[in-house]
């Protein structure tokens, strides 16, 4: 039986599809008002492509009552964001993906709430 939504778990889903619409915000206005796809040659744009869709799984995951998956995938986003931001800037990185850090926040509050909701069903049983 699956345990009802907390407050908390409502906030963490609607912070997370916020952040998807800045992201899909920012692909729509790079790709084509500026005629810009992020990245120069086909690993770069698999790269991106690729990222976007463990963004996805994770907030599916998130918003399907398995928030520690959900969070496990956006750390692993967040993970993965430093090397493909290294490769495809090469020696000008300067930045952190600071967008990024945001994400990871909520994926280990996922991960948290996921822990405590598991606790107290555990509790409930005894």
């Amino acid at each position: 039986m699956r345990s009802a939504p907390t407050p908390f778990l409502w906030i963490l889903r609607a912070l997370a599809s916020l952040f998807l619409l800045g992201y899909l915000a920012f692909g729509f206005l790079a790709a084509f008002i500026l005629g810009y796809f992020p990245g120069e040659d086909v690993v770069e744009k698999s790269i991106f492509i690729l990222l976007f869709l463990i963004f996805l799984a994770g907030l599916y995951f998130l918003w399907s009552n398995r928030e520690g998956r959900g969070g496990l995938l956006f750390i692993l986003w967040y993970a993965a964001l430093w090397p493909c931001e290294i490769y495809i800037a090469g020696d000008s990185f300067e930045d952190l993906p600071a967008p990024g850090t945001f994400m990871l926040i909520i994926g280990i509050l996922s991960i948290i709430y996921s822990y405590n909701k598991r606790k107290r069903k555990d509790n409930a049983i005894d």
